[in-house]
């Protein structure tokens, strides 16, 4: 059943209380206020008399009876006069409506907080009306809450209703109502913790389902991952780089140890790497043995190019001095210096320092400072036209007609009458390469006088002496300390706060920015002149064309080298006399009568061997052979024939690289060892060695000009040949055997003791020349001719035609030979050829 809204209940019990009947002057009866229509009603049929009027009236007297009890809060005896009213005039609403009032206080009606209300209106303590409208509002609040699933709000309003039920001011029977709000204020708490369970198990219900649906997107992701590494693994382990499979599938097992796959292929690809290994390990070893004999012959070809910079270059060439804080120019500085750059047109006349600083601002926006002593002395007039002039130079004029410094410090440029030193900064220089000597190798010399004959005792000569190392002269560098402040700047900027002082070979400078870059652009300089180089080379080429020919026969009583000692031969005598002998007891010398031709021949074109002994050609010869079947005749007659031409041409090319100025030297020797003497030691002969170097040197000393274009040589090549056979003399000696005293034994026979006389052909030239960079000089050069023709033989029996073939022998020699000097001179700039790269 719908309950009547309690606000619609409080206007009435608020109208009945105040509602009253006053009397007009006139004596007619009004309603006090303004009424209800029920009410209006009533009033107008008591108006209009009658029995109904009559029970009107009673009904009204009795029911103002029980509202005065109902006031008074006592509503047992206000029931009983109500029910009367009713009985006596039922319509009466307000009795009515009294009476359910009462039934409420009285706890007959469930609606006990409306009848609160009204009866609370009707007493007139609106205050505490007003919180029993609350108390109702909040039930129907609970009420909504309720029906609205919001049971913690129920709770809420249902306690707020309870609390107010044990506050309430008055002892009002409120009948089951405090019952009814402690069980809607359980049953709410109760639907509420079983909400908050159920939104708990609905959490914890999707946090698992999240929980679940992360940790299986998680396994995706690891089954993709590893899928992924074992795919990567298996093209690995197809196109055989077992080694990367190996990793892959090692991965992919540490993700997931549950996949045997990956176990299994890991295990696979690691026999299979190690049986690649294997194989690979021999044929990577054959390669890098091939590698090595591969490096070998590239470092037997020889360097085509002068200067080759390694591959690293750009990486090298990045290396800067070690400096003192930040060498690097500032920004405002650098600003600055490219504003002096600008190129000005103006015309002073007569005009003030003043002035033209101020237009030098306005045209290059530079801050030009200029000291107060400068405009409180006067700084005079200035004239001055220029046209197409850089702001740094125009500027500099105006300074020297004016005797005035300046210097670029704190973002402006600072004019003052004395030098400014408040820019000073500290920078240091390693100049240990510029003083440094450069020294020079000077070569030895011939030396053509020899020590001593070989009868002196003194067989040796040396072929080479003088020539040593001439140490370089040393810069001092005080005096290149003095030499750059000099020349960079005035002696009055360098006053006080300035220095340049040495330590080690280091320059410690202490000066402005602009001595500063004069200092650098100094130093590159003098590094760049000193650092030029000059590649000296010499080609010696001798060119040799020759061609002879020799035929016929020859007679002589040589004994063979195979004969006894006294055994017979030769056609002179059949007793074996030799064409002349002379012996003592010193020396032994014997010969030969022969035929043979004359020796100024080339004796290289035909002669072989250390000594020459060997001849090449067509050599047929009847020697002494006791198995032979040759008669004496034949034994000695040797027929002979050769003929051989030669086209040959030997360079000799030594090459060398040195500075500027020095004197250098390379030699390229050989030695030979031979017995130049003998000295008697114990009664016997013991022999002197001494050595002989020959070979090729070439001396030079280079100097640049100025303008890089030609080089003045002074060049001193030199070569030394050994020309063979060496020559060989033989000295006879007996031989003292025993301690050579009185108890020694002289033998009888003499021995041979040889000493040899090395001959050498030398070719030297010493000269001073000038030539192009890069170009060629023939500086000297040596020719020889020989043309001979040479007949010997038996007279009259060696004309005879086609038979003095075997009684004589012919020879014809032609040998032309010509020997260059060819100089080539290339200079060595570093700066150029790092420019090339």
């Amino acid at each position: 059943m719908t309950k009547p809204a309690v606000s619609a209940l409080v206007p009435l019990l608020a109208a009945l209380a105040l509602g009253a009947a006053e009397k007009p002057a006139d004596g007619t009866v009004t309603p006090g206020g303004a009424l209800t229509p029920a009410q209006q009603t009533f009033w107008n049929d008591a108006q209009a008399g009658g029995a109904t009027a009559e029970a009107q009236v009673a009904a009204e007297a009795v029911y103002l009876e029980a509202r005065a009890l109902y006031q008074a809060a006592r509503f047992v005896e206000a029931r009983e006069r109500i029910e009367e009213a009713i009985r006596i005039y039922p319509p009466h609403q307000p009795a009515q409506q009294l009476r359910e009032d009462i039934l409420a206080v009285l706890g007959l009606r469930d609606n006990r907080l409306k009848q609160a209300a009204v009866w609370l209106g009707n007493i007139q303590d609106v205050k505490t009306q007003e919180m029993a409208v609350r108390m109702a509002a909040k039930m129907a609040e609970g009420e909504k809450q309720m029906a609205a699933g919001d049971f913690a709000a129920a709770e809420l309003a249902y306690d707020s209703v309870d609390i107010a039920l044990r506050t309430f001011p008055y002892q009002f029977d409120w009948g089951n109502l405090p019952a009814d709000v402690a069980a809607k204020r359980l049953e709410a708490r109760a639907q509420d913790r079983r909400n908050q369970l159920e939104r708990q198990q609905g959490d914890r219900q999707r946090a698992e389902g999240l929980a679940e649906e992360r940790r299986r997107m998680e396994e995706e992701a690891l089954e993709s991952k590893v899928d992924e590494m074992l795919r990567r693994a298996r093209v690995a382990y197809d196109r055989k780089d077992f080694k990367r499979a190996e990793v892959d599938a090692w991965n992919a097992y540490e993700l997931d140890r549950r996949r045997e796959d990956a176990r299994e292929l890991y295990l696979k690809s690691r026999r299979k790497g190690h049986a690649q290994f294997d194989d690979l390990h021999r044929e990577n070893r054959l390669e890098r043995i091939a590698r090595v004999h591969e490096e070998v012959h590239k470092s037997l070809i020889p360097q085509s190019e002068l200067l080759v910079y390694p591959e690293d270059w750009q990486r090298r060439s990045l290396r800067k001095p070690s400096a003192l804080g930040s060498t690097g120019e500032e920004p405002w500085m650098a600003a600055i210096n490219a504003r002096m750059q600008v190129p000005l047109e103006f015309e002073f006349e007569d005009a003030s320092l003043e002035d033209v600083m101020e237009y030098f601002r306005k045209v290059t926006g530079v801050n030009i400072i200029v000291a107060p002593e400068v405009f409180a002395d006067g700084s005079g007039t200035i004239t001055f036209r220029a046209k197409d002039m850089r702001f740094r130079e125009a500027l500099k004029w105006v300074l020297e007609m004016t005797k005035l410094h300046m210097a670029l410090q704190n973002q402006a440029i600072f004019i003052a009458k004395t030098p400014i030193t408040g820019a000073v900064l500290l920078r240091m220089y390693d100049v240990q390469d510029l003083i440094s000597p450069v020294r020079d190798f000077p070569s030895r010399e011939l030396a053509y006088a020899s020590g001593g004959g070989g009868g002196g005792g003194g067989g040796g000569f040396d072929l080479f002496a003088g020539g040593a190392i001439e140490e370089g002269t040393a810069v001092d560098p005080d005096q290149l300390a003095e030499f750059i402040k000099t020349n960079v700047a005035p002696e009055e900027q360098w006053g006080e706060g300035t220095a340049l002082d040495n330590r080690g070979g280091t320059f410690f400078v202490s000066q402005t920015p602009e001595i500063h870059a004069r200092i650098e652009e100094l130093l590159a300089n003098m590094r760049l002149q000193q650092a030029l180089q000059v590649h000296v080379n010499v080609r010696m080429l001798d060119v040799r064309k020759g061609f002879f020919e020799e035929i016929g026969f020859e007679y002589h009583d040589e004994i063979p080298a195979t004969a006894p000692p006294g055994a017979a031969s030769g056609l002179i005598n059949a007793s074996g006399t030799q064409g002349y002998e002379r012996a003592n007891t010193t020396e032994h010398y014997n010969g030969t009568l022969g035929q043979q031709l004359p020796g100024n021949q080339t004796d290289v074109a035909y002669s072989a061997g250390s000594n020459g002994q060997f001849r090449r050609g067509l050599a047929v010869e009847g020697s002494w052979n006791i198995g032979s079947f040759l008669g004496v005749d034949q034994v000695n007659a040797i027929f002979s024939a050769v003929e051989e031409e030669t086209d040959a041409q030997v360079l000799q090319h030594p090459a060398l690289t040195c500075f500027n100025g020095q004197r250098a030297h390379c030699s390229f020797m050989n030695q030979y060892a031979y017995i130049s003497d003998y000295e008697v030691v114990n009664n016997n002969l013991d022999p002197t060695i001494d050595v002989l170097t020959f070979g090729e040197i070439l001396d030079v000393r280079p100097v640049i000009s100025s303008d890089r274009k030609y080089i003045t040589m002074e060049i001193r090549p030199s070569s030394v040949s050994l020309v063979v056979p060496v020559f060989v003399e033989i000295i006879q000696a007996p031989r003292v055997v025993g301690d050579g005293g009185n108890g020694g034994v002289v033998s009888a026979n003499t021995f041979g003791f040889p000493i040899e006389l090395p001959n050498v052909l030398v070719r030297t030239l010493r000269s001073t020349v000038m030539l192009p960079d890069k170009g060629t000089l023939l500086i000297g050069g040596f020719g020889k001719s020989l043309r001979q023709r040479v007949h010997t033989g038996i007279p009259f029996l060696s004309h005879i035609p086609f038979l003095g073939r075997l009684f004589s022998r012919n020879g014809s020699y032609d040998e032309n030979r010509r020997l260059f000097f060819l100089l080539n001179a290339e200079i060595v700039d570093l700066g150029e050829k790092e420019a090339l790269q």
